[in-house]
């Protein structure tokens, strides 16, 4: 299959990534499409389609989170997805990083540093920051 042809079939995504000082954590990724994911453009997981979502840490399904040891400071997360089947049309993923092994959300894991639209941990009930759900066509 020509490179162009593959290129085609992929969907690139990227997020900062910080853990605010932890460093042992647990990244979910659950998605309707295969996936793999990269951490500073090293490889670090990638997993089968699910017809199932847990966006919940605590409660992620197998193969679907990995668990490794995070060095301080700014990173950069890669996602490469396979498109969609044209008859499904979207396609929908859960993002979550949280600390190990508590399940606790970090806040703001995917926000850069100094960006000011982040929240400040404990000003929100609804801070979901440190999510993404995210549905494109």
């Amino acid at each position: 299959m020509p490179a162009s042809e593959w290129d085609d079939r992929l969907l690139m995504m990227e997020w900062p990534l910080n853990g605010h000082g932890v460093t042992e954590v647990r990244l979910t990724f659950t998605c309707y499409q295969d996936h793999r994911i990269w951490l500073d453009g090293e490889y670090l997981h990638g997993s089968q389609a699910t017809n199932l979502m847990f966006p919940s840490p605590h409660a992620a399904q197998i193969g679907h989170f990995v668990d490794f040891t995070l060095p301080p400071g700014q990173h950069r997360l890669s996602v490469a997805l396979s498109r969609p089947k044209k008859d499904d049309g979207v396609a929908e993923w859960s993002l979550a990083l949280a600390e190990n092994p508590s399940h606790e959300w970090i806040p703001n894991a995917f926000r850069a540093s100094g960006d000011s639209s982040a929240i400040t941990p404990g000003t929100s009930n609804t801070d979901t920051s440190n999510t993404d759900t995210t549905t494109k066509e």
